[in-house]
């Protein structure tokens, strides 16, 4: 029965409220532009906003930066009476002055007035500003309110920050006053107003009506109405609101009754309540808030108790009974912020790693004692109260329940108020060392009283206290005189133990088998209880003979030892012991305490610091004061273990208690991080902090910067650390001061640099958290890419104009030698010309005069064939016999845009036209049977100039290279059939005029069919007829030069008529110019088409289809694409433009889109297109040009 009741006791005693860790104050020595504080607020990015009443300041964790009022600026802010800012949810931050409403902007550190009124004399500045907050009046909708000093409520639409007036003026006819305090809007769609004047009232977010159905119990009626209601806070679990005046304490509304009552907690309805927070720190119990009061400090306020009461004490390191908490707010990080009016701002800490803080203070009839050192711990076994001795301050007992009671000399027998050790005996009995005072008990029930058997002890000074429980016996130690052997029964000292090696006991420490290890001043020694003396325990390691203040056995027999030079580990079975010092991790060398946790860490306690050691691992982990530990120095001896593993160390400023499990926790990442400052040649910074993924440009005379940074860690900045690097400057990441936060380089060299910056948590450097500054220095205007371009072309010019001259001279001197040439060659024709004649002429007519004398019709033939062609031989010689025709062909052939016609190849004969020489026809061959290709090269290479192909795919390559006269393919040939090949020179703008002969083994009607669908001109099947397959292609090619000749003229117009829907040609100028340059000027819009088109030339889209079917054969769809393709081929081959600026700048939206589209139209991908063209040193005709061809 009696373990179940201490088990419960224990449970109760952990299931109290836990402590924050210290809370921290930033006043006008910190930074603060001012201590009256109005409202704390935190903007999206992570900036806390302090609106005060000297101007605005906003702090990073480490330096706040000011905002004052200057008149002369229009951009600074309008007052520096400042009583609150807002965020809306669209990001844009308010700020609300005495002297008018402003917007500020973060990019450039800009406030911007508003002007509620224009009408008014002093437009916006005449307006004290009060209260700001964003009202949703349906669904999509959103306003902006604004309260004010004397002119009632200004609603905004929060997009275009454009006044409602027909909406203000509503609700202000509805307002029992024009004085507004505060406007709070709740999750019901009410918006709660208070009046300066005294009051309430309660409007629906979209009609504005007043709200129906709120009822007040008979004293909320007698007091709301007079009532300054300073703050209004909902429950998020209830939908209850917590309703804060100055004057009349807490009101609740109920929102299940729409009940309005006042509380009947008699402390809350007496409180001066000011602001509100709910309270997830110091009484963190789920209905907990924390009530900001006029000169009555800090409240703890239950909302389903109705139960309001002061904060246990120790909560908080400062005494804040009486201070003025205007503002409240809980950060991003679980932090609370307390405004302090005239005093500053408080900050207190959500705990990073469980610890947790007890201070040591109370309201005694002297007044408040400050924070003091605690030098000794004890858990009373009876009531399970903590004891605690402090340094000047005396004995402290804190219950369960958080009630304090200090004992001291000035309310008990304690002569001396340090208290350097304490011990419970097996009877509960507290026994009580003190520096000077000597030896005091404390029976349960009872004051303290001197030992009664001082005298023996030798002297005053009693250091330390060790209890064995199972011998019922109590060593104290001392200062000169050695061990104190005392009978707790009896309280009579058994035995003195002193000797010059041992007069100055440091420390004691009973290991699990009685065995007392006593430090002093030489070193480690042990009490021998058979030999009755103490004896030095000789250690190798010399240095172990430094003062040890503490022993720790550890469970695997180990014995610790702390000493000033750093721990020591033990190895009794062995023989052997370790050093561990700073250099191995250790937060300090000087050990003042340790503890062993159940997981078999070392926790040890010391001048700087917290650290725990892993034997296994051998790796330490320090805490630190920032970490929420009461302070960094640790008292000696100050450390005591629960049995639920609770362990607590005392230090200068108190307790710091944890569960070693809950330390385990890893930290918040580390916040974003930001650029705040840039300094440049020791000018003032400028805030960049708004300019985040911009690039910083800057003079090549200011080339010295500096750079401010940091990351908004609020819980615990001193636990960050920063590293920093500048791309192609340092090869190594460079440590910065955490305090500084900041990286400077002299003297950059004109170039693009990117400023890296990493910060982590001490401890977790495996998260990081990485920001970068992109930064130019400009170079001077000698070496800047202007000049240099202007020095480009001048060379190049000057380059360009050698070249031209050298190039004419050349042209000059070639004319010259091939007029020569040319004037050689005709006259050797001439004379070869009239030696053949007569021998050809003795050839031909025999043949003639054998032909009509044979009889047999195959012999017959072959005369015919030799006749008709010596005929030909003739024809041809007596055409190079004339010398006019010789000299016409030779010009022909001189350099200069490509002739229509050109002489014969030997490839094969050409056509003539009037005895001059035509230029040989192109036409390409498609078959995958290379015999049969052979075969029709055979038979129409006399003709015309052939090219064959085995594939689709190398054919569409080579048609849209070459664009022949005429294409003669089968229909079925591999990787790309006929039909997909006629498809695509159909459908593209470059070939659609190329006439297609199909060629088929099929004779059915599908495949005839299918030939016609995909745009062919003309089927024929196999087996072939040469002699057809010769007109066919001689028909084909002439009808389309014939059609082509015809409708490119306006001749077309004149003789087939304009359409009727046609309007008359405003201007002579060619039309399919035109067409191109209008689609040029636009094509670099996405939305251009056909619609566009037709209204820039103003026609109708029917004409304009027809005009340029008639004239270019395609629609205008396909030839805005086209013009596109062709102005992008340009672009990349001779502008050097990458595919994707290419693509934007002719109207395409999509990459891949525009590479498919080019793939297609010119059979390459761009990247082959651009290495094509630049291998051969050819670019791309314009297509004005191409579509004239």
């Amino acid at each position: 029965m009696k373990k179940f009741i201490l088990l419960l006791a224990l449970l109760c005693f952990r299931l109290l409220p836990s402590s924050s860790q210290p809370a921290r104050m930033y006043t006008s020595a910190d930074g603060l532009p001012n201590s009256r504080i109005n409202c704390i607020m935190q903007d999206r990015t992570g900036f806390i906003w302090i609106s005060s009443g000297n101007g605005l300041a906003r702090f990073d964790g480490s330096v706040f930066r000011h905002f004052q009022a200057d008149r002369s600026a229009g951009w600074a802010l309008a007052g520096d009476l400042v009583l609150r800012t807002f965020q809306d949810s669209r990001g844009t931050m308010w700020v609300a002055t005495a002297s008018g409403l402003q917007t500020y902007d973060p990019s450039d550190g800009t406030f911007s007035t508003v002007i509620l009124d224009e009408d008014a004399p002093f437009a916006s500045t005449s307006y004290h500003i009060t209260d700001i907050a964003e009202v949703r009046p349906g669904a999509g909708k959103a306003e902006i309110w604004i309260g004010t000093y004397q002119n009632g409520i200004y609603i905004l639409d929060a997009d275009g920050y454009v006044i409602l007036r027909d909406r203000s003026s509503a609700v202000n006819s509805l307002l029992a006053g024009k004085s507004v305090s505060r406007i709070f809007p709740d999750s019901h769609g009410q918006v709660w107003t208070a009046s300066g004047e005294g009051g309430l009232q309660v409007f629906n977010a979209a009609s504005l009506d007043m709200q129906s159905g709120i009822m007040l119990t008979p004293e909320a009626a007698g007091t709301l109405p007079d009532a300054l209601v300073s703050e209004f806070m909902e429950d998020k679990a209830s939908g209850d609101i917590i309703i804060c005046s100055s004057n009349f304490g807490i009101f609740v509304f109920d929102s299940s009754t729409l009940t309005v009552t006042r509380s009947a907690d008699a402390l809350a309805r007496s409180c001066r309540a000011m602001s509100i927070v709910p309270d997830a720190l110091l009484v963190p119990s789920g209905n907990n808030y924390l009530i900001g009061t006029e000169n009555q400090g800090l409240k703890s306020y239950n909302l389903l108790a109705d139960k309001m009461s002061a904060l246990p004490e120790g909560k908080i390191p400062f005494d804040v009974s009486k201070w003025k908490i205007h503002s409240l707010m809980t950060d991003n990080q679980g932090n609370i912020w307390a405004g302090a009016y005239e005093r500053g701002v408080m900050v207190i800490p959500n705990p990073m790693y469980g610890f947790e803080y007890t201070g040591v203070m109370s309201s005694l009839r002297n007044g408040p004692y400050p924070d003091g050192c605690v030098t000794s711990l004890a858990r009373d076994p009876g009531d399970l109260s903590l004891w605690a001795g402090t340094d000047g301050y005396g004995l402290l007992n804190i219950g369960t329940d958080g009630t304090r009671r200090f004992y001291d000399s000035g309310n008990s027998a304690l002569s001396d108020d340090t208290i350097m050790s304490l011990a419970v005996d097996r009877r509960g009995t507290l026994w009580i060392s003190t520096f000077l005072g000597g030896l005091y008990v404390k029976e349960r029930g009872k004051m303290p009283r001197p030992f009664g058997d001082s005298a023996a002890i030798g002297t005053p000074q009693t250091v330390d206290l060790a209890y064995d429980a199972s011998e019922d016996i109590l060593y104290a130690g001392t200062n000169s005189n050695g061990l104190a052997i005392i009978d707790p029964s009896s309280e009579t000292v058994l035995k003195n133990v002193c000797d010059d090696a041992c007069k100055w006991v440091s420390c004691l420490y009973l290991d699990r088998d009685g065995l007392l290890w006593v430090g002093t001043y030489n070193g480690p020694m042990i009490y021998n209880d058979r030999l009755g003396r103490i004896i030095r325990y000789n250690m190798a390691d010399k240095s172990m003979n430094a003062r040890v203040s503490c022993f720790l056995e550890a469970a695997d027999g180990t014995v610790w030892m702390g000493t000033g030079n750093g721990l020591f580990a033990f190895d009794r079975a062995e023989g052997k012991e370790r050093r561990y010092s700073d250099a191995d991790g250790l937060s300090n060398n000087v050990i003042y305490g340790m503890l062993q946790s159940p997981d078999g860490d070392i926790w040890i306690s010391t001048a700087s610091g917290l650290s725990r050691f892993d034997p296994q691992t051998g790796r330490f982990s320090r805490y630190y004061a920032s970490d929420g530990l009461q302070e960094n120095e640790f008292h000696k001896k100050a450390a005591m273990i629960d049995q639920d593993g609770k362990m607590h160390f005392g230090g200068i400023n108190g307790i710091s208690s944890f569960y070693p499990a809950s330390v385990e926790r890893k930290p918040h990442d580390v916040p974003t991080l930001l650029f705040t400052v840039l300094r440049t040649d020791g000018a003032a910074g400028r805030d960049i902090s708004g300019l985040s993924g911009k690039d910083m440009v800057l003079p090549y005379d200011s080339n010295s910067i500096s750079v401010d940074f940091t990351a908004l860690e609020f819980t615990n900045p001193g636990k960050v650390r920063y590293e920093y690097r500048l791309d192609r400057l340092d090869p190594d990441w460079k440590e910065c001061d955490g305090a500084l936060r900041n990286a400077t380089y002299t003297d950059l060299a004109p170039g693009r640099y990117e400023l890296r910056v990493r910060a982590y948590f001490d401890g977790s450097e495996d998260r990081v958290s990485e920001a970068g500054l992109r930064i130019r220095i400009s170079p001077p205007w000698f070496r800047s890419a202007w000049a240099i371009a202007i020095y480009g072309i001048v060379l190049a010019s000057a380059a360009i104009l050698l070249s031209v001259m050298a190039e004419r001279s050349r042209q000059r001197k070639k004319r010259l030698d091939k007029a020569v040439a040319d004037q050689n060659r005709l006259q050797a024709f001439a004379e070869i010309s009239r030696q053949v004649c007569t021998p050809l002429n003795l050839v031909v007519s025999p043949i003639k005069e054998l032909r009509d004398s044979e009889t047999d019709s195959r012999r017959r033939t072959i005369l015919e064939m030799m006749y008709r062609n010596g005929q030909q031989v003739q024809e041809l010689i007596t055409q190079m016999t004339d010398p006019s025709r010789l000299e016409g062909s030779m010009a022909q052939a001189a350099p200069g845009p490509l002739p229509e016609t050109m002489p014969e190849t030997e490839e094969g004969a050409g056509d003539r036209n009037r005895g001059t020489v035509r230029a040989r026809r192109n036409i390409v061959i498609v078959d995958d049977d290379r015999q049969t290709r052979e075969f029709l090269r055979m038979e129409l290479g006399n003709m015309y100039n052939v090219k064959t192909c085995g594939g689709g795919k190398d054919a569409w390559n080579l048609i849209l290279s070459e664009l022949p006269d005429a294409v003669i393919t089968e229909a079925l040939t591999k990787d790309m059939d006929g039909y997909e090949l006629c498809t695509r020179i159909r459908h593209n703008l470059q070939t659609n005029h190329i006439p297609v002969i199909m060629l088929t083994a099929l004779h059915d009607e599908q495949s005839a069919k299918r030939s016609s669908d995909c745009g062919a001109d003309l089927f024929l099947s196999k087996p072939l007829s040469m002699d057809l397959l010769r007109s066919s292609v001689t028909n084909i090619i002439a009808t389309r030069e014939t059609m082509r000749r015809k409708f490119s003229s306006d001749a077309a117009i004149a003789q087939y008529g304009r359409p009727s829907d046609a309007p008359p040609e405003k201007e002579s100028g060619n039309f399919e110019e035109k067409v191109i340059r209008i689609i040029e000027e636009e094509m670099h819009d996405p939305a251009f088409g056909v619609e566009s088109l037709s209204s820039r030339l103003g026609i109708s889209r029917v004409h304009l289809n027809r005009k340029l079917k008639e004239r270019l054969g395609t629609s205008p769809g396909t030839l805005i694409r086209y013009v596109r393709l062709k102005q992008a081929a340009t672009m990349l081959a001779r502008d050097g433009l990458s595919v994707s600026e290419a693509a934007r700048q002719t109207g395409f939206t999509a990459t891949t889109y525009f590479s498919s589209c080019f793939r297609e139209s010119f059979g390459m991908t761009p990247k082959e297109f651009v290495k094509k063209y630049r291998d051969s040193g050819e670019l791309p005709e314009s297509p004005v040009s191409q579509i004239k061809k």
